[in-house]
């Protein structure tokens, strides 16, 4: 008998709470403006394909974009994705992004001094990152997680995050969409 071997994979499904971990971000660039270069990356931290259609992005004072229906936005387990205001990666400091909120109706940007990044589906809070000006953000510098620290719970704490090293395309440090550089 003929046995076919090949597998689709396993559907993708939204995010569970600590399964997208935000782990690195940039709030001040300085290779371009701020409303080009603004970005934050999330890391896959489950063991599923995750599909951010839905995804709530926030800050506590009313700042909100959501990732639309429309093309597929999945990650795989294990995966670091981009997720910025501008998606021209030769406009935004040298970013690849997996989506950008250029186009999208609602408003978000980082304060320099401190804010809240909030990630939500379907009003159930999948992490969040309170930073402040303990956080030590330099310009033209992202802060990015410990790998040791990489779950929703760890990366609360200041201490957990670090100055990338790693210089992009246009000269700002970081590492949009990879591994982060050790700390």
């Amino acid at each position: 008998s003929d046995t076919d071997t090949d597998t689709d994979p396993p559907p993708s499904r939204p995010p569970l709470p600590g399964e997208l971990v935000v782990s690195e971000i940039m709030i001040s660039p300085t290779a371009v403006a701020e409303d080009r270069g603004e970005w934050f990356e999330v890391y896959n931290a489950s063991d599923h394909r995750l599909n951010l259609w839905g995804l709530v992005i926030r800050d506590a004072d009313g700042e909100e974009v959501e990732i639309p229906m429309g093309p597929r936005i999945e990650m795989e387990p294990g995966a670091y994705g981009t997720i910025c205001r501008h998606g021209v990666s030769q406009e935004n400091g040298g970013a690849l992004c997996i989506w950008d909120w250029s186009e999208v109706k609602g408003t978000l940007s980082f304060v320099n001094s401190s804010d809240e990044l909030i990630l939500e589906f379907e009003k159930q809070e999948i992490d969040q990152v309170i930073y402040d000006l303990d956080w030590d953000f330099r310009d033209g510098v992202a802060k990015g997680v410990r790998e040791t620290s990489l779950t929703a719970e760890a990366n609360d704490s200041a201490g957990a995050w670090c100055h990338q090293t790693t210089t992009m395309a246009d000269g700002d440090r970081g590492t949009p969409g990879s591994v982060n550089d050790g700390c």
